[in-house]
């Protein structure tokens, strides 16, 4: 985090899950544990939660526990598909996301805008 606060430029750090394999039970330990990896990086590595992003797979079909399990734990970044576009079909969709968990602010009004624009041009 010293190079960012010296240029001045927030550093995004994407933590990647990318089998979906990460644990998301209390008590898990590192490295697959998706708490800990979080906290981690915010308690000991000092890197701010507003400069996190995960990066979950859901090979497994657990990306969207995984996604939440991020958010919940600090992370304030998650990766998904907009109606099973824009990535590989092993991502979740940020449409089951946003109705699964309620984003305070604009960030949750803006996913809702865009999907709804989404499903209108596409469907």
């Amino acid at each position: 985090m010293a190079i960012s606060e010296d240029a001045k430029v927030p550093i995004k750090i994407r933590l990647c899950d990318t089998l979906g394999l990460g644990i998301t039970y209390p008590g898990a330990a590192l490295p697959r544990s998706i708490g800990k990896i979080i906290r981690a990086m915010i308690d000991d590595a000092g890197v701010p939660s507003e400069n996190l992003e995960w990066h979950g797979h859901n090979d497994f079909y657990k990306g969207l526990i995984g996604a939440t399990s991020a958010w919940l734990y600090g992370c304030t970044f998650v990766n998904g598909t907009l109606l099973g576009i824009g990535g590989e079909d092993r991502k979740y969709a940020h449409r089951r996301a946003h109705h699964g968990i309620h984003f305070p602010g604009r960030r949750g009004q803006r996913l809702r805008h865009d999907c709804d624009y989404g499903s209108e041009k596409l469907f």
